[in-house]
């Protein structure tokens, strides 16, 4: 698989147009990809970290945790904000 993404031709459209349509889809293909997944973790922390920089890409357990910590941030203030309006209705 590694092989398949160093010579991806949609990466090499990204590399030459970042902000073309292609270049787009491609960048938010690879936030869910497993082949990406798989090439990105088979690099060495060096070449890693280029990648980072170079595609502005997180680890996908980095996003998934900054997701999670969001929703469980969100249903905390759903329950305040729901346990201060039945104390409201019981006042």
């Amino acid at each position: 698989m590694a092989q398949a993404c160093e010579n991806c031709k949609f990466r090499a459209h990204y590399d030459a147009k970042p902000n073309s349509v292609l270049g787009r889809i491609w960048r938010w293909h690879i936030n869910f990809c497993p082949g990406w997944k798989s090439y990105f973790t088979s690099q060495s922390p060096e070449r890693q970290a280029e990648l980072r920089k170079q595609y502005n890409f997180e680890s996908i357990n980095a996003l998934k945790q900054i997701i999670n910590e969001h929703r469980n941030k969100t249903r905390s203030e759903g329950c305040v904000l729901f346990f201060e309006f039945d104390l409201f209705l019981e006042g």
